[in-house]
């Protein structure tokens, strides 16, 4: 950018990260360059899981951070909203947020429940798909991700876009989502332009964008952020 000359304060800031700045002169026809180093305001999880062998995958803003099996003690994470995923064949999976705050340890001790996985994912060539529980193919892998049948529908990704798939394989819900929920009670949270609204069964919204952070609903209910 073109500058008069003169003094000028220059500051640098990013969420999740301590902002910094500099003051500087300037004289006609000058041309400076200027570099930040932001430092990351971080906290940290522990996490246990019964059972303890079951698959856990953490991500942020849809971006996958780290994957481990059953314990786990996970430091140095920037703050901010995350996504949990954990599954385990013949056990129900479950996704949830969870909220890292700076100089915080949060806590999280999950229990699965037993029962019909409604497929479990596998991986293929880089790729995920769905097998049931005689270890046969029922959705071939080819996503980026992909969550086991929650009401007739799977929650799918490629390439960086969510949708929705049926048990045939069929895309009933395009894959145009920054990130979304397996449905519960007949809707499903999705993201779009960075707010988080639900959509039913027919991909219609039934309440609007306007969250920046939602959970799936459960007895009627479901957990929001407003603001941050």
């Amino acid at each position: 950018a073109e500058l008069a000359g003169g003094i000028y304060k220059i500051e640098a800031e990013a969420d999740g990260y301590y902002s910094v700045s500099q003051t500087i002169q300037l004289k006609a026809d000058d041309n400076k360059t200027l570099a930040f180093n932001l430092k990351p305001k971080l906290g940290s999880l522990q996490f246990s899981i019964t059972p303890n062998d079951a698959n856990v995958k953490l991500l942020k803003d849809g971006l996958f951070i780290k994957s481990w099996e059953g314990l786990a003690y996970v430091k140095d994470l920037i703050i901010g909203n995350y996504q949990l995923s954990v599954s385990r064949y013949g056990y129900q999976s479950i996704s949830q947020y969870i909220r890292i705050e700076e100089k915080k340890k949060e806590t999280l001790n999950i229990i699965l429940k037993k029962g019909e996985a409604n497929g479990f994912p596998f991986r293929e060539n880089g790729k995920r798909g769905l097998k049931n529980s005689d270890h046969q193919i029922i959705i071939p892998a080819k996503y980026d991700e992909i969550y086991p049948f929650s009401e007739g529908l799977a929650l799918v990704e490629l390439n960086d876009q969510w949708g929705f798939i049926d048990t045939k394989g069929k895309i009933v819900i395009p894959l145009k989502y920054q990130g979304a929920w397996s449905y519960s009670e007949g809707l499903a949270a999705v993201k779009l332009n960075d707010q988080w609204g639900f959509i039913n069964i027919k991909g219609e919204f039934v309440i609007p964008l306007k969250y920046q952070l939602t959970q799936s609903f459960s007895d009627n209910l479901a957990s929001v952020l407003l603001n941050d």
